[in-house]
């Protein structure tokens, strides 16, 4: 099946705040020239059987200033817009020397308003296509969607699902710390329990809404990471295990990122060369490396594969991110049940 994922309005690498990608426009882009775009995709997609639903905005991050942010979003003007130096910075970027712009829920200009963006958006593409599922991810990073219970995007509940991301930096896995699974096995699950939970977590547990964790990832080498390993553990729990939100249905809908294992170029990337986090390896004959290969079937994939044939066949609860680039990227697998 097939997700398509408006990942940025330019063609390059992402993410972060100075790259002049993080809003659902641009100083190149308007708001309404990003609903024609998803119209025109839609139009040229949606009509397909395995084209399962779309994620309307990647990452959602703040605007900010200097590298390529000032051009791309006109900065000051959109600064002003925000309340210049009283706009809201939830995250503290000014404390690191950079003024930034954020996309709020529903609070400030409507310009900036998330929610408000998403239901244009998601109206003009089932306008064209009702059976569509409409993905709308959590703020910052697609970390935080903890304001849709009181105030849930105004999308068919049957065609709405939430996406999160799932990365190990958004946490200090140092040793002694809330999330050391070494020194404090049951606390720090707990801990990163009751962070997933207040994010995006309780929207699953509470029945509220799907949520599709449509990314998380890490390098081939994670065995060796300690903090990468510490993060996958209390994850490995969270998606699978008994403490989960879903732990009695399967466990968790999730998206790896990305199945190739070569880098497809971009700002610091380097076209051909190894993608440390893909799945496959440069031929896609084999998994790049059977331990990474085989922690993420742990997490309740099932597969059929005959490399041979260079065919992979995909069931079960995970899914994997094919294609992390540009505009349109490709998901495999939504757990049935919450459509």
């Amino acid at each position: 099946m097939v997700w398509l994922d408006n990942h940025m309005p330019e063609s390059g690498w992402c993410c972060d705040g100075h790259d002049g990608n993080g809003l659902w426009f641009n100083g190149r882009y308007t708001a309404e020239d990003w609903i024609q775009m998803w119209q025109i995709v839609t139009q040229r997609y949606g009509g397909r059987p395995n084209v399962v639903g779309v994620g309307l905005k990647n990452e959602p991050r703040p605007a900010c200033s200097g590298q390529h942010g000032s051009l791309a979003y006109n900065f000051s003007e959109l600064f002003e817009l925000a309340g210049g130096n009283d706009a809201p910075d939830p995250h503290g970027m000014k404390s690191q020397g950079s003024e930034c712009v954020w996309p709020q829920w529903s609070s400030g200009p409507q310009k900036l308003q998330f929610k408000l963006a998403m239901e244009r958006a998601g109206k003009a593409i089932l306008n064209l296509n009702p059976d569509l599922l409409i993905g709308v991810s959590g703020l910052y990073y697609s970390q935080f969607l903890n304001a849709v219970a009181e105030n849930p995007v105004d999308l068919p509940r049957e065609r709405l699902v939430y996406e999160a991301h799932e990365y190990y930096w958004w946490r200090d896995h140092a040793p002694g710390g809330n999330f050391d699974v070494d020194i404090d096995p049951e606390g720090a699950l707990n801990n990163y329990t009751m962070a997933l939970d207040e994010n995006w977590g309780y929207l699953l547990r509470n029945g509220i809404a799907p949520v599709l964790v449509s990314e998380f990832g890490m390098s081939h080498t994670w065995t060796k990471e300690a903090n990468v390993l510490q993060w996958f553990k209390l994850w490995e729990a969270y998606a699978q295990g008994e403490q989960g939100p879903l732990a009695v249905h399967g466990g968790v809908d999730w998206a790896y990122w990305q199945l190739s294992g070569v880098q497809e170029g971009g700002i610091g990337r380097h076209e051909g060369q190894e993608e440390s986090f893909g799945v496959l390896n440069q031929c896609w004959t084999a998994p790049w490396n059977d331990d990474h290969f085989e922690a993420i079937q742990g997490l309740g994939l099932t597969t059929r594969r005959r490399m041979d044939e260079t065919e992979v066949f995909l069931s079960g609860v995970g899914s994997l991110f094919l294609s992390r680039f540009a505009m349109v990227g490709v998901v495999v697998a939504l757990q049935a049940g919450w459509v």
